[in-house]
């Protein structure tokens, strides 16, 4: 990414929109291109371009941008989607958030900062196959659970002998537990 970094002298030259020394403005201001504010703001500016804040310029509002370039006076929070150089002349409280800001020596700054890069956005076809992948996942049957049968427990004589009961009940519950026929019980497998 390369730094904007534009001429505070020539700046006007480069902007597509110029609000004058005398304009005083409350509310909110939204445009795409670029604006270059001299006067005063209270509210809220809204920008996908860049916005540059001359050195008469004394702005009390929350910024949305992609650019901002400061020379004068700002109080209010800035989200810039791509970076904030503040000049020499600029004079800024409150929260800035955005991946890449340049402080120049002899500005103030008293706020916090926040910097996250921005997260590379996979590849819209992996995208398409993760979504593809989810709805499958989601459209089939989970499988279907069964309760066991209860293994009933040996008679006395049983327990006294170490002979285990082969009544059919028992037989029958202990083979569908686990898919298999015990010896002594009939030639049928029977599964639960």
């Amino acid at each position: 990414m390369t730094a904007m970094q534009p001429n505070s002298e020539n700046s006007d030259e480069k902007m597509t929109t110029v609000m004058a020394e005398d304009l005083d403005v409350k509310g909110t201001i939204t445009f795409k291109t670029s604006l270059m504010i001299k006067g005063s703001l209270e509210g809220e500016i809204i920008s996908e371009g860049m916005l540059v804040i001359g050195e008469t310029a004394k702005i009390n509002a929350a910024i949305t941008t992609q650019s901002l370039v400061s020379n004068g006076t700002i109080e209010g929070d800035v989200t810039a989607g791509e970076q904030v150089v503040l000049k020499s002349t600029a004079v800024h409280t409150g929260k800035i958030t955005t991946p890449n800001i340049v402080v120049e020596s002899g500005s103030l700054f008293n706020g916090s900062c926040v910097m996250e890069r921005k997260k590379p956005e996979p590849p819209r076809e992996a995208v398409i196959e993760e979504q593809a992948a989810e709805s499958a996942s989601s459209s089939q049957d989970s499988p279907e659970v069964k309760p066991e049968a209860e293994v009933p427990e040996p008679t006395e004589q049983a327990a006294e002998t170490g002979a285990e009961d082969d009544s059919a009940a028992s037989t029958e519950a202990r083979s569908g537990q686990f898919g298999f026929s015990w010896p002594g019980s009939s030639d049928e497998k029977k599964e639960y």
